[in-house]
């Protein structure tokens, strides 16, 4: 099967779904081409170290990464539209295109495309708990404009849309009108050849950064951003450090990532005011392939605010997690290996903290089913299957596809 992810940005080295997806697929046997553009955004411009990405093709993990111009940057939206993504569909003459950001210029680049010509259509869908904000007018009407539209249209060409969380579904169904029977969830997934239980690779993370084998840890990972609450826990984390343990010790919470200067400034702030300023550690960024060794390093892993692809590595490598009863959220405890609290409650937060702290053999029961949801639900690996399975099944749109014989007929033109 040829497939064609077409998506913006693709930023190497990181642990999102375009790094992985395509890149498994391939290894099931699949012809997998990614298209993406020559930009990314500025948070990432300390990991890329330049400006922009060179137009031409790389390879990731062998899979070719064509980088197209970009015709338009839409500075409002924070989106491109590329330059030359017919022409290059053409050529690649894909059996699926896989679009991923639902609502997107390249979402009618795409549907155009796919008017013309018998391609299966999947669309990939990423809304969760806190990033779709409506928050400027330009990104009102647009929005407006795209259900007015390009939904009608996109609902009644594309084959299927592939929400990554239940809180996805959910838009899709309510706040949009999709079909149930047009959707399918595909989660977000873990290398779990990386993401994996490595007890030593913890214990050295611990000698590095001068933390007792026996003392509590806490770890949070991913950009710090308010979207994320920080500051509630913070505040939980204050009120578990009260009163610590006399045989293990006070408790450290361990915050991985960049963000904003002014407002790490604010959190730090924040720690010192609520007298943890000892315990806690802001760590900056730590590099993608370094990731396991401190979520083995951890004993509870905590993410009080928007869904985070780092939570579900975490669970990879069986760290008992914390994360706010959300829809987007909830479901990486489904297989009763983790703990929620309803967001912004510190003194809930407080108490599950305390929970797990106080309670080791719950904390070793939740790593162990961790381990076993990633193994057999969220493996990048079951993921790819599962995607195959869902772009060889049924085929809700073939009415409205144009006929098969349109592609045959480009095929013996360019030969």
């Amino acid at each position: 099967m040829k497939i064609v992810h077409v998506l913006h940005p693709f930023v190497p080295g990181l642990g999102y779904q375009e790094n992985y997806l395509p890149a498994k697929q391939r290894a099931l046997g699949h012809d997998v081409t990614v298209l993406t553009s020559d930009r990314f955004p500025a948070k990432f411009r300390d990991h890329v170290g330049s400006d922009r990405f060179p137009v031409g093709t790389t390879t990731h993990d062998g899979v070719p990464v064509r980088r197209l111009g970009t015709r338009l940057e839409l500075s409002p939206i924070g989106d491109v539209l590329l330059a030359g993504l017919w022409p290059a569909l053409d050529e690649l003459d894909p059996d699926v295109v896989h679009l991923h950001n639902l609502v997107s210029p390249r979402t009618l680049q795409t549907l155009a495309y796919a008017a013309r010509v018998p391609v299966k259509l999947y669309v990939d869908v990423h809304i969760d708990n806190d990033n779709f904000h409506l928050d400027t007018p330009v990104k009102r009407i647009a929005f407006e404009a795209f259900k007015r539209t390009v939904l009608p249209l996109l609902v009644r060409r594309a084959d299927g849309f592939l929400p990554v969380n239940p809180q996805s579904e959910t838009f899709l169904r309510e706040g949009l009108g999709v079909p149930e029977e047009r959707i399918s969830h595909l989660s977000l997934g873990v290398d779990t050849t990386r993401f994996t239980s490595d007890p030593a690779a913890g214990a050295a993370v611990r000698a590095e950064l001068g933390i007792d084998p026996d003392r509590p840890l806490l770890v949070f990972a991913g950009n710090v951003e308010p979207t994320k609450d920080v500051e509630t826990l913070l505040g939980a984390f204050a009120q578990v450090a009260q009163t610590p343990d006399s045989d293990t010790g006070a408790p450290v919470l361990l915050v991985l990532g960049g963000g904003d200067e002014a407002y790490l400034a604010s959190l730090r702030a924040l720690a010192e005011r609520l007298g943890v300023g000892e315990q806690v550690r802001f760590h900056g960024s730590v590099p993608h392939e370094e990731l396991s060794a401190y979520y083995n390093a951890a004993d509870v892993g905590v993410w009080p605010g928007k869904l985070g692809i780092a939570i579900i590595e975490a669970i990879g490598t069986g760290l008992p997690i914390v994360v706010c009863d959300s829809e987007a959220t909830t479901f990486l405890t489904a297989y009763d290996n983790g703990l929620v609290f309803a967001r912004g409650d510190v003194a809930e937060l407080a108490t599950e903290l305390r929970r797990y702290l106080d309670d080791e053999t719950l904390r070793a029961t939740h790593a162990a089913r961790a381990i076993e949801y990633a193994r057999e639900r969220l493996s990048w690996e079951r993921i790819a299957e599962r995607s195959i399975e869902l772009y060889e099944g049924d085929d809700p749109a073939a009415e409205n596809r144009v006929d098969s014989s349109e592609r045959t007929v480009r095929r013996e033109v360019r030969s």
